[in-house]
């Protein structure tokens, strides 16, 4: 999109996920307060509903919208999401294991990691390239992106909010 639609260079399309890259590392530096102030569900849950937003933000791209608006807010939003859900996401994924088996089930979580960005990145790709016209594309794939995140987000709050409080 940002290449073909917006005519930025191989290298500037690059630099312009800084804003994503940058404010997920410098709120996932803040996570391990922020899990003893709000606990590790609570965090989990903001972070995959704040990523949501910006995917569902960044859905509603257009040209005329441009980069500042319609990519680098929504990616800031979406940083600030991954920052905050990432680690709460794998601790949630060790949490009741023996002690014994936590080295596996931490392996296991980070191999879900990858198996899924690969696949919903490729289910993303395949919707887009259904279309002819690259906006449209884009924008029922990362409409499809927020759909799988809401269903996370869904889960968090069923599955993983209420066994915190138990």
């Amino acid at each position: 999109m940002m290449q073909r639609q917006l005519g930025f260079s191989a290298l500037m399309a690059g630099v312009a996920f800084f804003p994503l890259t940058i404010v997920n590392f410098i709120v996932a530096l803040q996570v391990a307060r922020l899990t003893a102030k709000f606990g590790n569900g609570r965090l989990l849950t903001i972070g995959i509903f704040l990523t949501f937003i910006g995917m569902t933000w960044m859905s509603f791209f257009t040209v005329s919208t441009g980069y500042w608006l319609g990519i680098a807010l929504p990616m800031l939003v979406i940083g600030i999401g991954q920052g905050l859900s990432l680690s709460p996401f794998t601790a949630a994924g060790v949490a009741h294991t023996d002690v014994r088996d936590a080295g596996a089930a931490s392996g296991v979580v980070n191999v879900m990691h990858q198996i899924g960005g690969s696949v919903g990145l490729s289910i993303l790709v395949s919707v887009q390239g259904l279309f002819k016209n690259q906006v449209i594309g884009f924008h029922y794939a990362i409409l499809i992106g927020a759909g799988l995140l809401l269903i996370s987000l869904l889960a968090a709050i069923f599955l993983i909010l209420p066994e915190k409080q138990k």
